[in-house]
């Protein structure tokens, strides 16, 4: 299996996630480029408030389990580009400006 994992990094509306979307709908990338989706979209609904140190192990979890998800599915050994969105990373840094600390 050959995964390439690109992050899309840019500000709030910058296109990230329009960018994405555009890719996995063109029939040039049909087969060869694959989404990870951000975790916190996922989380809403279950229960968990954002303002909890516990939201970001769910998160954490969601994350992991996203990325493995995905590499068990892309296993055939088709190359795929996989496509992170900055997003995906934003947990950790709500995380440290609430003063948790990193083991929590």
């Amino acid at each position: 299996m050959t995964l390439r994992f690109i992050v899309l990094t840019d500000g709030q509306g910058g296109g990230k996630t329009a960018l994405m979307e555009e890719l996995l709908r063109n029939f040039a990338w049909l087969n060869r480029v694959a989404a990870l989706l951000e975790a916190i979209s996922f989380t809403r609904g279950l229960g968990v408030s954002r303002a909890e140190p516990r939201s970001q192990r769910l998160m954490d979890a969601l994350q992991i389990g996203l990325g493995d998800a995905l590499r068990c599915v892309l296993a055939d050994g088709t190359p795929h580009l996989v496509l992170c969105h900055r997003g995906s990373l934003d947990p950790l840094a709500y995380w440290l400006a609430r003063g948790w600390e990193k083991e929590e």
